[in-house]
């Protein structure tokens, strides 16, 4: 793919030597073949504390910190939207609360486990 703004420079080159500046073409060229974006973002003096310090500690950048941070609240609101979606089928079911449905899948965990999936019981009941 042709990307002309990045192809052309925007002024005209340092020489090589003493006051050369090749990072500016450097960076254009990188984010063309990482097809990234940037985002500018503000953090009160807490946040950005505490960002430095988890960065430190798990030898991991900023930027990646905050991009995993991004991945974990989308699938979050993902997970959540689609609660909300099979909330009326769960109900429906017998599945009222979130107690409900742990019984259930720690049932059918402990029944495969001792070879007595044969047995059936109705979604909701309470395990015997």
């Amino acid at each position: 793919m042709h990307t002309p703004d990045l192809d052309r420079p925007r002024h005209k080159p340092a020489p090589y030597g003493r006051g050369a500046c090749l990072s500016n073409d450097r960076a254009r060229t990188a984010l063309s073949y990482m097809k990234s974006a940037s985002v500018t973002i503000r953090l009160d003096a807490k946040l950005e504390r505490e960002l430095n310090q988890l960065s430190r500690q798990l030898g991991r950048s900023r930027s990646d910190l905050v991009r995993d941070a991004l991945r974990r609240q989308f699938a979050l609101a993902r997970f959540e939207q689609a609660r909300r979606a099979m909330l009326p089928l769960a109900e429906a079911q017998g599945f009222l609360t979130d107690e409900d449905v742990f019984a259930d899948v720690s049932w059918r965990s402990s029944s495969i486990r001792t070879c007595s999936s044969a047995r059936s019981r109705p979604a909701g009941s309470a395990p015997t």
